[in-house]
């Protein structure tokens, strides 16, 4: 993980999503931080992260031509909805 951006906990999954700028989210245990993996690799830069216990709200950057949406993803990192913007 190089020049990370944003970071978000998901205290009752007890993990940190961290995002950098090779469009990446990092998955960091808070329990054993030697324990990570890269979650989900996208083909746009992520501006920011919110969570809830069961799902991640991720903002790209825009003006991104195919990805003006905020996208809902749960804990497998599957994308539940995309709120797409006009």
């Amino acid at each position: 993980m190089t020049v990370p951006c944003d970071m978000v906990v998901c205290h009752s999954g007890r993990q940190l999503y961290i995002t950098d700028r090779h469009n990446c989210i990092w998955r960091v245990s808070a329990d054993d931080h030697s324990q990570y993996d890269k979650w989900l690799q996208t083909e746009y830069t992520i501006r920011s992260l919110s969570v809830t216990s069961q799902r991640l709200l991720l903002t790209p950057c825009f003006p991104c031509r195919d990805t003006r949406a905020l996208l809902r993803l749960d804990i497998q990192a599957e994308i539940l909805c995309a709120l797409q913007f006009a």
